[in-house]
């Protein structure tokens, strides 16, 4: 049988600063949704798309911290951080 433990590079959140990390999240996010605003209504769509597109998978990832109350940096799942280091240990062993 081969053992195979949870990754042991995530961090919890605590309890007492998750929502002081929430407000911030929700004011950055009003933040970076005005520039993207005002990238278009200058007619910067390019320059909005990118800013965007960027936001949003920032964004994806504090909110599944808040969530969890797991902080995950190498993937935004839990379960895809477990299995790419299966993998990775299988082959060592192939």
């Amino acid at each position: 049988m081969i053992g195979i433990e949870l990754p042991d590079d995530f961090e919890i959140l605590k309890e007492e600063d998750k929502e002081q990390v929430k407000t911030r999240y929700e004011k950055s996010k009003a933040e970076i949704k005005e520039l993207v605003q005002t990238f278009y209504n200058k007619g910067y769509r390019h320059g909005a798309s990118y800013l965007e597109k960027l936001s949003d998978r920032n964004f994806t990832n504090i909110e599944l911290w808040l969530k969890t109350g797991v902080i995950a940096p190498k993937t935004t799942s839990l379960l895809e951080r477990l299995f790419r280091e299966l993998g990775r240990r299988l082959k060592k062993i192939a």
